[in-house]
């Protein structure tokens, strides 16, 4: 004897016998499928993130205390440079060594010095 061939359904009625399908039971599919080498890639991002983000630490760090001495080279010149001037004043530096010096100490500040 041969089988009976079975029913014939039309495709509607299949599909209301299926579940509804939300977003996120979607996104999980998706995610399922990608596997690890998705996982991978969301930890590499990761790393590479916090690697530019530990670079951007170091340089502002840098970039303050380079700051924080060039302000502190910057007032010990100028306080030289007004010794220097009060003594050039008070006739106890000679002009040669007062505009040797103050050529020295502006060039050290980057100021161009007219006078010299």
């Amino acid at each position: 004897m041969r089988p009976s061939p079975a029913p014939l359904v039309d495709d509607d009625a299949r599909q209301a016998d299926r579940a509804p399908v939300d977003a996120t039971h979607c996104r999980l599919v998706l995610l399922m499928s990608r596997g690890r080498e998705g996982m991978g890639k969301r930890e590499r991002e990761r790393r590479r993130v916090q690697r530019q983000e530990a670079k951007r630490l170091r340089r502002e760090t840098i970039a303050s205390e380079t700051e924080v001495i060039d302000n502190a080279v910057e007032a010990r010149l100028m306080d030289e440079f007004r010794v220097l001037s009060e003594g050039h004043a008070a006739g106890r530096v000679p002009e040669l060594a007062y505009k040797r010096e103050r050529q020295r100490i502006f060039l050290e500040l980057g100021i161009p010095d007219t006078d010299g």
